[in-house]
Parts: C-alpha cells; structure tokens; sequence
C-alpha cells in the first residue's frame, strides 16, 4: 500500500463541557480528556502529530509531548494510540544512511514537518537510492514504512523495502510536491523468515535525477503507519496510552456511559484498534471493538461464571464515527454514524460495576491496542 497522507475523522466538533444532573437523564458528559476528571499515561514521549488532517498541531518543541502528557487537539479529542516501535535508528539523520549509485546526502538543509531545522537533502542519482539497515526488526507477517518528503520544484520517487539479502520492494512513482507530505510503504510479506530489513528513499520509473528534501523516516511492525516516532543513534518505543475517567461513582457507571470515536484505519486493517471500556478495579475488559478482519463489540460483565457476549460483525471505514453505548448494565449497542448497527444483550447475571475508574485505550491484557481519535466518553 501507497499513501500520500490522510485527511478523515470528525469535523466541527465541539469540546464537551462537564455536567452533572444525577437526577436526570444525562449524569454527566465530559470530553475526550480533561484534567480534572481524567488520568492519562504513557511511559514516552509521542509526537503531536493529528491522524485527521496528517499534520503536527505544534510547531519545534511543542510538536512533541513528553511522557505521561496526553495529545490533545483544539476540539477536545485526543489520539490514543497502542506501542510501537520504530527500529531505524536515524529517523532524521540521513547523513548516517548509505547513499548509492552516486547519490548522496547534505545534512540540516531545511526546516521539517515538525517545525525543527533537521531536514536533510537527498540526490537521488538515476538506478541509485538512499537506503538504512534496521537488522534488529521481529519476524512478523508485515511491516510499513513511511518518510516525509518535498521538493523545491515537483519532483517523483520511490520507497523501497528490503531484506538485505533479497531484491528491493519498490513503490510505486511518488508525486513529491513543495509541501511536506508523509508517504507510505507497507508490504506483508517482506520480512518472513528474516529480520534484515532495509528502507529506502530510491529513483523513480524516468531517467532523471531528483533533490528530495527527507525528515521523520520510520519502520514497524504492522499494516498501517502510526505517529512519528523519532530516532537518534538507537531505535526508539512510544509506549501504549491509557486514558482514565476517575472518580466516577458506582451509580454513575450502573446508569450507563458511551464512547465515541473515529479511527484512523477501516476495519480489516491488522490492528487498527480495540476501543474499549474497562473496569479500572479488575483489569477486565468491560467493552471492546475489535478490528480483526471485520469490527465487533465483545462485552463481558464480571460475574460468577464471567459472562462474555460477542456481537454480530461489521464494516466501517476509516474516519468513521462509531459509539459503543451501554445501557443500564443490560445492553451495549453500536452505532455507525450514528445508524444502530448492532445490539449486544449482556444482562445475563452481571456484577455490579464496582470499580472506581474507566478506561480507554491499551488496557486489556496489553495484546491488543488502540489506535485512534476519541472525541468524548458520556454518561446516559
């Protein structure tokens, strides 16, 4: 898969504010993150990088967010996003990157997406590319890579993707324009029986030679590109995010509470994201919506025997807006834009919701990961 960066998700929405009417129908409706109500983790830095519009929402030192600070955008959603890792070890050095067929590499030549002064120059000669060794990628069944990528005038390329001791991957031609522009490269099958990976900016299909001004290159493991990650000498992990709604009361959670929002990857993509609410006292997972082949709400109530009920399959695509609700502890329906897709009876002996905290985002078990943009959780 090729991409030239996406633009999807919710427009025009609006920062929730906090109400609380016990009595009423809604008890309380709180965006996607507010510090006085919320507790956020992750044990990294993380790009504030926006999936919706494939830009940063902050320029130079403001474009990242140290650990445990939560990526929230003007409207009052925040990215959640599972591990992972990006194994090249100069993500925008480039210097250190092999250059051959006669091409070659100017060092610090323009300011990056990210608003630094760490992009480089790459001359890509004709039949010739820039390539990196990333030696210590995992065997797995797929990997992606991504590079920005502009030109001082329109100008083409190519990714490629390797193993050091087979023939090139390539994409195809890239349509380079005067902007930075995030490209993306994946292929399943590149890294199988095998962990010497390499990726590479290369020529493209004509007879010319290019100057691509290059920042940000990335590797992992996976079908989809997550936010930048950036490297210097070793390859770098952002740790999984967790999101928790604290001190909500029993009666709050036994009333009933939704979740909206739009991930980055249509369903079907490998990992794309399991959304779910979990009970902060146990660590079970309460309500997820797996991305496996086709999207499915599983909820499971605690209870003598445990009790898990999984709802029917469905598609959606990415940008969607999806809203798992659960109703007084008896129904979780699912909602696509909201049209009622699906309903899951989960009133079959259940616990009582007795602990203190909801969770959204990397959870459950730690397996299985979230990725993507969640506008506000709401109480019925």
């Amino acid at each position: 898969m090729i991409s030239n960066g996406r633009r999807h998700g919710p427009s025009g929405v609006r920062r929730a504010s906090v109400r609380a009417n016990v009595g009423g129908g809604i008890v309380y409706l709180t965006p996607a993150y507010d510090s006085g109500n919320w507790t956020f983790t992750r044990a990294s830095e993380a790009s504030y990088w926006d999936p919706r519009d494939g830009a940063f929402a902050g320029t130079g030192a403001a474009a990242w967010k140290g650990s445990n600070v939560p990526r929230v955008f003007s409207d009052g959603a925040i990215l959640i996003e599972g591990a992972r890792t990006n194994y090249l070890t100069e993500s925008a050095d480039f210097t250190a990157w092999t250059a051959n067929g006669g091409s070659s590499v100017s060092g610090d030549t323009g300011t990056a997406a990210d608003g630094s002064t760490e992009a480089d120059t790459l001359t890509i000669v004709d039949g010739s590319d820039v390539r990196l060794d990333a030696p210590t990628v995992p065997n797995s069944s797929a990997v992606v890579g991504t590079v920005f990528l502009r030109a001082t005038t329109s100008a083409a390329g190519r990714l490629l993707i390797r193993r050091t001791s087979g023939s090139p991957l390539e994409s195809s031609d890239l349509a380079v324009g005067t902007s930075d522009t995030r490209f993306e490269f994946s292929n399943a099958d590149v890294l199988a029986g095998a962990n010497d990976v390499q990726f590479g900016v290369a020529d493209d299909s004509t007879s010319d030679d290019h100057d691509l001004v290059a920042w940000g290159a990335q590797l992992e493991v996976g079908t989809f590109a997550s936010s930048p990650i950036r490297t210097s000498g070793a390859a770098a992990t952002r740790a999984a995010e967790v999101n928790k709604l604290t001190g909500a009361s029993s009666d709050l959670l036994s009333v009933g509470f939704a979740l909206d929002f739009w991930p980055e990857h249509a369903s079907g993509s490998d990992e794309h994201g399991i959304y779910r609410l979990v009970n902060g006292s146990t660590g079970q997972s309460y309500l997820r919506l797996n991305a496996s082949g086709t999207s499915q709400a599983v909820a499971e109530y605690r209870s003598a025997t445990g009790v898990l009920t999984s709802g029917s399959a469905f598609s959606h695509a990415a940008g969607d807006k999806l809203t798992l609700v659960v109703e007084h502890q008896a129904t979780v329906k699912v909602y696509v834009n909201d049209v009622l897709t699906d309903t899951v009876d989960i009133s079959t002996s259940p616990d009582a919701f007795t602990g203190p905290d909801v969770a959204v985002g990397s959870a459950w078990g730690g397996t299985q990961q979230a990725h993507g943009v969640i506008s506000r959780v709401r109480a019925l």
